[in-house]
């Protein structure tokens, strides 16, 4: 029967400006009291450790890090138990590997559960499923077979489970994946979860947004002056990450010595990527500099040439890639097998080749000699994006409606 009460949404990760924190403080600024909202509140540090030392003194480093390690101790516990009173509801869950494993267990054994997918973490212990020094998303344990996992030593991530851990959790997923109700972000997305479950599986396209997406864009419309302050060939707009492309960008700027690329990150922290491998012509053409999207990234998004958002995982709706269309709109992207790339039209972006690096850079180099190709690129791109935004924005009233569709039994 249909319950009165409120339905809830539970997430791992608090409102904040980074990833999925980012869509967690959109949809409580859009709640409205719609939604019961519960999420840990937990005081992330500003950036990650090293970054940190490198930015401020010692004594503001500790801080941070104590603030961080207090508010996860002591809201573990009220999380916890704020979560484990759930019974009998309609339960939205957002980013299960942060909620905790054996909590989610428990909230799909005893509620009416929707789970609104943020990557790939249904099947794949690391969340973005791609082997290191490939360009390509793997597939391999797809179905629920883990022994690939396994004999690859995968490392669960973003939290730090053991992998037996994980694998009999995802196995759980795939027993109950019957009575839970997937949320996806696009098209591919909800193939894949069908690859994975059967085809039977209930799925459901919301879409994705964040406050950031329309920030300034309206006045995006008028011709923009061009900064050559913050202006380089290519910029790279991901994490320091092989999954986000960040190799295969290093690997494209070597072939490409003649231009130039930012990588918004220190040297430092992207150093165990760059020493895989030894780059044909060197990498005296990057530049890396340590920033975020409030810290300058914004403004070399905006004024560069080329936005590189190389993703080689089954990527969903990544904030990078639409930050990219709004404040620039000539973007380079992979179009990964079941990623949000493979549902965009071609005509918007510059599709680079996960096959042959030689290929992907002739055309990038195509892209930056032809004026012509890249305005008319830019222009389908920004028509593009604003039938996006309108038709994603409305994420709290496509919840609601998800959860009227799919309401609890007893």
């Amino acid at each position: 029967m249909r319950h009165k009460d409120k339905d809830y949404i539970v997430a791992g990760i608090p409102p904040s400006r980074l990833g999925v924190g980012r869509l967690m403080a959109y949809l409580v600024e859009q709640n409205q009291n719609n939604f019961c909202i519960i999420y840990p509140n937990i005081k992330y540090p500003e950036s990650d450790l090293e970054t940190l030392i490198r930015r401020v003194s010692y004594l503001e480093v500790f801080k941070q890090s104590f603030n961080y390690a207090y508010s996860k101790i002591i809201n573990h516990f009220h999380f916890k138990n704020k979560i484990g009173s759930l019974k009998s509801r309609n339960v939205i869950l957002v980013h299960p590997q942060t909620i905790g494993l054996e909590n989610v267990t428990k909230i799909v054994e005893n509620n009416n559960v929707f789970i609104y997918l943020m990557d790939c973490s249904f099947f794949c212990v690391k969340s973005y499923n791609h082997i290191e020094k490939s360009f390509q998303p793997c597939s391999l344990c797809i179905g629920g077979n883990y022994e690939f996992a396994k004999l690859n030593n995968c490392k669960p991530f973003p939290e730090k489970y053991k992998l037996s851990t994980n694998v009999h959790f995802l196995k759980m997923l795939q027993k109950s994946s019957s009575k839970i109700t997937f949320l996806v972000q696009n098209y591919s997305q909800g193939d894949l979860v069908k690859k994975h479950f059967g085809e039977k599986t209930r799925v459901l396209k919301i879409g994705m947004f964040a406050s950031d997406f329309i920030e300034n864009s309206k006045n995006l419309k008028n011709k923009r002056e061009i900064d050559e302050k913050y202006n380089f060939d290519f910029v790279y707009h991901g994490a320091v990450s092989e999954a986000k492309g960040l190799l295969y960008t290093l690997n494209i700027a070597s072939k490409l010595n003649q231009f130039s690329f930012l990588i918004p990150a220190p040297y430092e922290k992207c150093k165990k990527i760059i020493d895989v491998q030894s780059f044909e012509n060197g990498l005296e053409n990057v530049t890396f500099l340590d920033m975020r999207w409030e810290t300058g990234l914004k403004e070399y998004i905006t004024n560069s040439k080329v936005i590189l958002c190389p993703s080689l995982w089954s990527a969903s709706i990544e904030g990078a890639v639409i930050k990219s269309f709004i404040f620039n709109g000539v973007v380079a992207l992979v179009p990964a097998k079941y990623s949000f790339a493979n549902d965009l039209p071609e005509s918007i972006y510059c599709k680079l080749d996960d096959n042959s690096l030689d290929r992907a850079a002739e055309k990038l180099k195509e892209l930056i000699e032809n004026e012509v190709y890249r305005n008319c690129v830019q222009t389908n791109a920004q028509n593009w994006i604003y039938s996006f935004l309108d038709d994603n924005k409305h994420i709290i009233e496509k919840l609601k409606v998800a959860c009227a569709k799919e309401t609890y039994e007893e």
